[in-house]
């Protein structure tokens, strides 16, 4: 029974018919292996979609609630390899508010590859910053302009 409802489960994941699969797998056209990764493939599809939708989410929060600082670039790391523009960059920051402390801020965003030369440690950008308001939180900030 529960081998009935795992390929019930499985053909509906994959777009098939029961039938189908069954036959596909009695065949050897598609081994359970190769059906395994897949599916294993997917979830981390899936997993890496709900990221990048928290991800702009806490984005738009930041860009509607934020407030305007300046800050000085830590450290910069490209997320991803491509020669696509934008690029998802990862900022280590030192936010100087105008009012209060000075925070330590980590960013996260996608970011024009004609901006990526200019972006060095060391530099200072204007950005738009959230406080938690919790001391184990790592308070946010989104870069604006170069």
């Amino acid at each position: 029974m529960r081998l009935v409802r795992r390929i019930r489960t499985l053909a509906r994941l994959l777009g098939l018919t029961p039938l189908v699969l069954m036959a596909l797998i009695a065949f050897g056209l598609i081994s359970p292996l190769f059906l395994f990764f897949n599916i294993l493939i997917l979830f981390f599809f899936v997993l890496q979609w709900i990221a990048d939708l928290q991800l702009k989410q806490r984005n738009r929060l930041i860009r509607a609630q934020g407030t305007r600082a300046q800050a000085v670039i830590l450290k910069i790391q490209t997320l991803d390899s491509t020669d696509y523009s934008p690029v998802p960059v990862h900022f280590w920051l030192d936010v100087c508010p105008p009012h209060g402390r000075p925070l330590r801020a980590e960013a996260e965003d996608s970011i024009p590859t004609s901006w990526l030369p200019e972006l060095k440690p060391g530099k200072i950008v204007q950005i738009l910053y959230y406080d938690w308001g919790d001391p184990h939180l790592c308070d946010a900030a989104i870069v604006l302009t170069v």
